[in-house]
Formats: C-alpha cells, sequence, structure tokens
C-alpha cells in the first residue's frame, strides 16, 4: 500500500480478502463504499476505509448478510445495531408541485425513496422506465442536488445525470412551443445537465427554448447558488434568493411568462 493514504480499489481488495468486483458491486446496489476519485475516475481509499471494509468483510465470512450491514450507504456494526439509520431526506424534491397522474406520482415517489436510500441504481433504472414522462427528471435531479448537499457522492451519480439530460433531449421535440426561443446558458461545465432539464420544462410550459452562449443567454442554470446574480434569470434546484427554483417551473398556476419577465428582475423565492 502507498504512503498517502490513497488507495486503488485493488489495494483495497487485496487488504480485505474481497475482490474488486464485490466492492464495486456493493457500491453500486448500496452506496457503500463510496471513496473519492481522482480526477481520472479511479477510486482512491482511505485508511479508515480499507479498515471497514475489513470489518465488514469479516462479518460477511462469518455469516452475516451484506443487506444487513449496508444500511442507507453505511455500515451498520452489530454493536450499533440500537442507532437510527443515517437518513439522507430529498425533502425539497418532495414537495415539487405533482401532476394528478397515479403513475407519474409512483414513479417520483420511487425515485426520491432511492436517492434518500442512496441507491443511485434504483434511481436511474426509474428514469429508464418513465420513457415517455418529463416529470420524474425533475425530482432526480433535484432530489441528487440534495443528497450532495449533506456531503454525499454517489457512484453512478454520473450515470443518473446523463440519464436526465438524454430524456429531456429525447422529450423536447414531441413539446409544443410557441415565441421566440429563450436562450439558456449553463452557469459552469459541471451545469450542463441540467440546463437540458431547464429546456425541456420550459418547453413543457409553451416556452421556446434553446442553448445559447453565457453572454447572450437569457436565462442562466447553475445547481449551485451564485455569489451575485445577474441582471439575468437564474434558475436552481434548490430554492435560493434572487433565483427562480425549479419548483416554479413546475407549478402550473404560475406563468412562465412573469417567471422570465422582460425586465430580466430574477424573481425572488416565495
Amino acid at each position: 500500500m502507498n504512503a498517502s493514504n490513497q488507495f486503488s480499489i485493488h489495494d483495497a481488495a487485496a487488504a480485505s480478502g474481497l475482490t474488486p468486483s464485490v466492492i464495486r458491486v456493493w457500491e453500486e446496489r448500496y452506496g457503500w463504499p463510496a471513496p473519492k476519485r481522482h480526477r481520472n475516475g479511479y477510486r482512491a481509499f482511505a485508511t479508515h476505509e480499507i479498515e471497514e471494509l475489513k470489518r465488514v468483510a469479516e462479518l460477511v465470512k462469518n455469516g452475516m448478510s451484506i443487506s444487513k450491514i449496508i444500511i442507507d450507504g453505511f455500515p451498520c456494526w452489530p454493536a450499533e445495531a440500537h442507532r437510527p439509520a443515517p437518513r439522507h431526506d430529498v425533502t425539497t424534491a418532495r414537495a415539487l408541485p405533482k401532476r394528478s397522474h397515479k403513475e407519474t406520482d409512483r414513479l417520483r415517489e420511487d425515485i426520491c425513496r432511492a436517492l434518500e436510500d442512496l441507491h443511485v441504481g434504483h434511481a436511474l433504472e426509474t428514469i429508464q422506465r418513465a420513457c415517455l414522462d418529463l416529470r420524474p427528471s425533475a425530482p432526480a435531479m433535484v432530489g441528487l442536488v440534495e443528497v450532495r448537499q449533506q456531503g454525499r457522492h454517489l457512484s453512478q451519480e454520473a450515470e443518473l445525470e446523463q440519464a436526465v439530460s438524454a430524456r429531456c433531449r429525447q422529450l423536447r421535440p414531441r413539446l409544443i412551443t410557441t415565441g421566440t426561443e429563450v436562450g439558456v446558458a449553463a452557469a459552469t461545465p459541471a451545469d450542463e445537465h441540467f440546463t437540458d432539464l431547464v429546456i425541456a420544462l420550459l418547453a413543457a410550459r409553451g416556452l421556446a427554448a434553446k442553448r445559447a452562449m453565457p453572454a447572450e443567454a437569457d436565462v442562466i442554470a447553475s445547481v449551485t447558488v451564485p455569489a451575485s446574480p445577474r441582471q439575468r434569470v437564474h434558475i436552481t434546484p434548490l430554492p435560493c434568493e434572487g433565483c427562480v427554483p425549479i419548483a416554479q417551473l413546475l407549478d402550473q398556476t404560475s406563468s412562465p411568462i412573469a417567471l422570465l419577465s422582460l425586465n430580466r428582475v430574477p424573481a425572488l423565492v416565495g
């Protein structure tokens, strides 16, 4: 093992007596372990994570079910069974305006529960099932941002973002829009997937929208709170002062034209 406390998955496997494939399956299915990653995407395990892998491997070897050990993305040791499992509530995603459609509401709840349980793979499967429905995409993106703000970075979050983005691009041509196209730009390269969601949601409200360069855009899409909102509309997943949250785009009682007012003064969170 190296001296930097950044061990590879092969180091972790050798130290714990597991195989790299088993560790990957646990991470994909249960959200644990969730090591940091290098820029090239390779996992970087810390010393304490190696020790936890050893403990879990020993419990499994002695007959304990892995599903009983890994709960909500964390190991639950036998001596700590009395402690409540940590929760990662996605309250903002759950509170997004709903449409009166039983199947859509069920898909939304499946996504929220999967993200709260840190099972991104289940949320990804739900997005893939909702092949003709845009609405589950919003709680998926909002819930993912909420979980990140709680300090969790999940193994398949990039795949979930890509799936949301692909679904939005697929459904956008099916939506009927009118008027001059609104220019939408990503605040940063990391906001590209969120930008696809914003464009699709604007189209779902009947507003034509397209990607634009940041300097020419009417709307800036960002998953982070801007330090100082400029005199353009900022749309974000989570409510913040000076920005239009996704919830307002989904709210059928609000006017999309009012949200994107011609004087470009950002709407304040209500």
